[in-house]
C-alpha cells in the first residue's frame, strides 16, 4: 500500500507577520466612499443615448431611448444632489444653486424614504 503525498503543505499559517497573526479589524480608509473620484458611467451612458437619439428615425425607438434618458437623468440628479449634501452643502445652498426651494429638495431627496 502506497501513501499519497500532498502537493502543498497546508499546515498552520506563519505567525511571524508584522501583525503577529492577528486579523486586521480596522479599515484602511477613513472615508465610507469607495473612491474620491466621481463615477462617470452615468454621464457616458447619457452621451451614448444622445448619440443614438441623433441617428434614429424610428419614433418607437426614439420614445424608448428618451424614456431611458429621462430615467437615467433623474437618477443622476438625485445622486448628485445627495452627494453635494454629503460633501457638506446645506439643502438651502443646493436649492439656491439649482433655483429650487430647499424644502422641495429636502422632501424629494433628503427626507425619510
Amino acid at each position: 500500500m502506497t501513501t499519497q503525498h500532498t502537493l502543498f503543505d497546508l499546515g498552520p499559517p506563519d505567525r511571524t507577520e508584522a501583525n503577529d497573526g492577528e486579523a486586521c479589524l480596522t479599515s484602511g480608509t477613513a472615508d465610507d466612499r469607495l473612491s474620491p473620484m466621481p463615477d462617470k458611467r452615468s454621464v457616458r451612458r447619457l452621451a451614448t443615448l444622445a448619440r443614438r437619439l441623433e441617428t434614429t428615425d424610428d419614433s418607437i425607438k426614439i420614445a424608448g431611448l428618451a424614456a431611458e434618458v429621462r430615467d437615467l437623468a433623474d437618477r443622476l440628479v438625485a445622486d448628485s444632489i445627495n452627494q453635494a449634501n454629503r460633501d457638506g452643502l446645506t439643502w438651502r445652498q443646493i436649492g439656491a444653486e439649482l433655483g429650487i426651494p430647499f424644502q422641495t429638495l429636502y422632501r424629494r431627496y433628503g427626507g425619510p424614504t
